[in-house]
């Protein structure tokens, strides 16, 4: 949350999962952070740019609804759009099954 304070917010957080809200406004980037395996959902879609650690980049255009897994990843996000992308990212701290 430190990457970005003005604009995620944990909305629980427990032994088995963390949940953050977020959105980026365009122009709006993040400072370069990590996430465990995870889930994003777009409760609003756009286009944003991936800066990797070992800095590489890439874009990728999310639509309103759609969820994607991510494995483990350091980057940089900026929104490139012209839309305000907002998510959901679910971080599963492990399983009971």
């Amino acid at each position: 949350m430190e990457v970005a304070p003005n604009s995620n917010k944990v909305i629980l957080d427990d032994s088995h999962v963390r949940v953050i809200e977020g959105s980026l406004k365009p122009g709006e980037k993040t400072a370069m952070h990590h996430h465990p395996d995870h889930m994003i959902y777009f409760t609003s879609g756009g286009t944003v740019k991936f800066t990797m650690k070992d800095g590489t980049t890439k874009e990728q255009t999310s639509k309103t609804g759609e969820a994607k897994w991510n494995e483990a990843v350091d980057h940089q996000t900026e929104n490139v759009g012209t839309t305000i992308v907002k998510y959901v990212i679910v971080e599963p701290k492990g399983s009971k099954m």
